[in-house]
This record gives structure tokens, sequence and C-alpha cells, in this order.
């Protein structure tokens, strides 16, 4: 079932409008009325209608004027104009709005139910297609854990030349121009059979999520499957980004005790260095593992960097000795489990998106401003950019802009310089009536009583 809205100042009209629909299309619309402009404007903001039928005369706010605020909420929306004046100025400011239909009054009933049908037909159609892609966002949502690990197990196999690598790059959105490796090795207390029991095979499984869990928001990573108590991260940093040792060694030990409660057990993380091009980060990965079976075996800190392991640590060595611990069976055991971390500025990027976002708002803020019109020019599709707006504003874009309206109207209030309507039309609203409404809300007094407080009238 659709929602339909019809705004007409003749309640007939819109009673007749029903009668005819309900009859002919029935269980297809539940059917909301609005006597007036204003009032259709509210409605369309609480029941998000997906067909709006409006007539293009009535008191107060006219239809037109209605229409693109009701567009601005909910840009889906599927517009109908009704009008008894067919003349060609009210077509063109209608196409210019998006209407795809238009009705002059007296209609006949096989025209009104022939544009609600095509409607409907093409609602189905979006509902459909937008189910298709949701469901193919789910696939490959499920599947992207399968090729970062797929792209660990071959970086850390050196397998970089094979031909299936730039395909998994590609398909993970994962360029390595330069990055670093983790290895992280879990180890179980008590006996050997303690390992054997099923209850640790659950906790490994608890440390590999409780990683991804913790790097993927900070990261641009991709991260190896959990072998033989061991896993690796892969790190990816852009042109521009720092790479501090300090930064990573204090983001591994800041990983350690989270990790140990998961795994009930010891952790140990080892680091290797920045390395550029896909073909040395292999490099990295050994160095991570050198590191790593040092921090288990001598070292007193639970996360080591390879610059930190001493020039002969066993078997473990620092570069001089870096073919052949390449080749050797030690290193090959360390790093069975990759995790791969990438230090993207996602966090970086994200802010200076919104930081744009919010440049536009604050310019724009007066108009009428839609939340995709915002994302389109900032280049993310309307979904992400209002999961990143809340996220790094730390409110949803309508209450964002709806506090910065008001806000601008206290402030144009207290200058004691404008009608309170000329304030309304200057924040951007084109109704009194219902700018008094949100100020209230917000504030918890209307414009004139937050006037006579600030002003003694």
């Amino acid at each position: 079932m659709y929602r339909l809205l019809i705004a007409d100042d003749e309640a007939l009209e819109r009673e007749g409008l029903e009668l005819i629909i309900t009859r002919a299309m029935p269980d297809s619309f539940d059917i909301i009325h609005a006597p007036n402009g204003r009032r259709a404007i509210e409605l369309a903001e609480e029941h998000r209608p997906d067909i709006v039928m409006m007539d293009v005369k009535m008191p107060g706010i006219q239809g037109l004027e209605a229409l693109q605020d009701i567009q601005a909420l909910h840009s889906r929306v599927k517009m109908v104009l009704v009008t008894a004046y067919d003349h060609f100025a009210y077509a063109k400011q209608a196409i210019a709005l998006g209407v795809r239909e238009y009705i002059v009054k007296p209609a006949k009933k096989e025209q009104i139910i022939g544009i609600l049908q095509r409607l409907v037909q093409e609602l189905e159609q979006e509902r459909s297609k937008r189910d298709t892609e949701l469901a193919l966002r789910d696939t490959v949502s499920r599947l992207m854990p399968l090729v970062e690990n797929e792209l660990a197990m071959m970086l850390m196999n050196d397998q970089v030349r094979d031909w299936n690598v730039q395909q998994l790059i590609e398909l993970a959105q994962f360029p390595l121009q330069m990055g670093y490796a983790l290895v992280i090795v879990a180890s179980a207390p008590g006996t050997d059979e303690a390992c054997e029991d099923g209850s640790w095979r659950l906790r490994l499984e608890k440390v590999y999520n409780t990683v991804r869990h913790e790097l993927a928001d900070r990261l641009s990573c991709i991260v190896s499957p959990m072998i033989d108590e061991q896993m690796t991260v892969f790190v990816r940093l852009k042109d521009g980004t720092q790479y501090a040792k300090e930064d990573v060694l204090a983001l591994g030990e800041e990983l350690v005790p989270m990790l140990r409660q998961a795994a009930e057990g010891t952790v140990h993380i080892g680091i290797g260095r920045l390395k550029f091009g896909i073909d040395k980060l292999r490099e990295s990965y050994v160095e991570a593992a050198c590191a790593a079976a040092y921090a288990r075996g001598a070292a007193s800190a639970a996360a080591v960097h390879f610059e930190q392991v001493p020039v002969r640590a066993g078997s473990y060595s620092r570069p001089e000795r870096l073919e052949a611990t390449r080749s050797g069976a030690h290193t090959e055991e360390a790093l069975h489990a990759a995790i791969h971390l990438v230090q993207a500025s996602r966090d970086r990027e994200a802010h200076a998106v919104i930081e744009q976002a919010r440049a536009i708002i604050h310019e724009r803020f007066h108009l009428p401003l839609a939340m995709e019109e915002v994302a389109g020019m900032v280049h993310l599709s309307p979904y992400y950019f209002s999961k990143l707006f809340k996220q790094q504003a730390g409110a949803t874009f309508t209450d964002y802009i709806t506090q910065l309206r008001i806000s601008q109207a206290c402030q144009y209030i207290e200058e004691n310089k404008l009608s309170l309507k000329e304030i309304c039309y200057r924040v951007g609203y084109r109704d009194p009536n219902y700018f008094s409404r949100v100020f209230k809300k917000v504030t918890g007094a209307a414009p004139s009583e937050y006037r006579s407080r600030h002003w003694g009238d």
C-alpha cells in the first residue's frame, strides 16, 4: 500500500477524488488530506507520501510553492498538479519542479486512475530496483572478507605478480602504493589439551572479530584469516599520510589488552616498516613476523616494531638476514595467518567532505535545501552522506540545518532590525506559522515570546 497525499482547499474536491480512487483501486492507497499548502508540507514531513496530488490555487502557500518544499523534504515523491487553469505558465513551472502529471479540472475518472496506475507502476519498479541493489550490496558485503583473506594470503605468499592480485585489489578497492604489516599472535594458557579444547577456537574467532571491529573504522586495511593462532593485517597509507613508528606502536599497545581479554590468553603484536610498492609489502610482513616472534620469545613489551628487534635475536634477525628469513620455516609458520591494516586517511577525508558540506549549508541555508542536493555537491550517495554527516557533525542533516536556521533567527531577533515575518523568510522558511512552530520546538518559546523576553516589549 502506498501513501497518497491530496491537497485541496475544497473538502468536496478531496473527498470526491478519494471516492474515485478507492473504488477503482481498492487497498492501493493510504490517503491523507491536506486543506492548504502549509498543512500539506507538515503532513508530507510527517508521513513521507509516495504520491502528492496538489491543487494550484489555495489560501496561503500556493500549490507550486508547497510542492517545491515537499520535494526538498522528499526528493523521490511523485507529484501530480491539479488545477482549473490550463495555463502554459503553470505547466512550465511544474515541469521545472519535476512534476510528471498535470490534471485540469474537471478531470475524467479514467484520466485520474490512469495517472495513478502509471505512478504506482513506476513506484513498484523503483522498489524492485532498490531491493535488487540492496541484495547485491549485501552479497558484496558478505563476500568482502573472503576477498580480503585471499588478497592477504597472496601478499604473504609472495604472489604479487599473479594476475589475480590486481583483480582482487580492484574488487576490494584497496590500492597498495605504500603500507606496512602487523602480525598478531595469540597463545593459549596452560597445557596442549587447552589448545585442543573447542573453546580456544571460539576465543581465537573472538580475537579475529575484535581486530576487524577495532581497526575497520580507524584504518584502511585488509585482514587475513586466523591460521595457527596468527593473523596478519596489511595497512595502506595514501600519499601525504605520515607514518610514525611511535604512533603505530601506540596502536599496537592499545589493541593488546582488548585482544588478551578476547583470547583469555597472551597476545603479541609485531609491526613491520613502511614499504613502497605492492611487491615490497611482503618484506614488511616478514619484518612483522620477526618482531612478533621476538616479542613472544624475548621482549618485555607485547607490541614490538621491527626496528626494536636486536641485530641478532636467534633466527629472527635484522635486515642483514632478511632474505634467509624470507625462506625460513620459522617465518612461514609465524605468518600463516594475515591481517591487513591500511592507514587510509578515511577519517581525514570524511572530515574534509563534511566540512565542505557544512560550508554549502551555511551558504545556502536560507534557500530550500535537500540532503540529496548537498550529497550530490560533495559527490556522495545520499545514503552514505547521511550516515557520514551524522558521524562527523553529531546530528542528522535535517536537525543540523534546523538548528542553524533557528540559531540565525535568534540572532536576527536579538538585533531587533527585522520583523518576525522577514526573519522567517530570511532563514529559509516560507510559512511564518510553520517557522513559529519549529522555533518553539527548538527554543521552547515562540518567536514573539523570545523577542519579548530579550527586549522586554
